[in-house]
């Protein structure tokens, strides 16, 4: 169980800058109840955290994207997100776009 602080969805919903605002001021991080996750609201520390995959995990079986989706690149990590993202790379690489524009 998460100590972080907890954010009440109703407010963040409704307009979520104040809380993010306060939370990277005193707590940069604050526990989701309903997702059972952790929200990380200061942009270096989400860079550093996304690639520490043993803690931060995209790997969600059971998540809603999973659920209507499939399994797809979003929620994987290391060599099996790198095996989807080397397949569809070339169709979207700045090289590609460039060349289509």
């Amino acid at each position: 169980m998460s100590t972080a602080p907890r954010i009440d969805p109703a407010a963040f919903w409704a307009d979520p800058y104040p809380l993010l605002a306060k939370l990277r001021k005193e707590a940069p991080i604050a526990f989701v109840p309903q997702l059972g996750s952790t929200l990380l609201s200061c942009r270096d520390d989400i860079s550093i955290s996304e690639k520490q995959i043993d803690v931060f995990s995209s790997h969600q079986p059971a998540g809603l994207m999973n659920r209507l989706m499939g399994h797809n690149m979003m929620r994987k990590d290391g060599e099996a997100h790198q095996i989807d993202r080397r397949a569809m790379f070339p169709t979207v690489s700045p090289k590609t776009v460039k060349r289509l524009r």
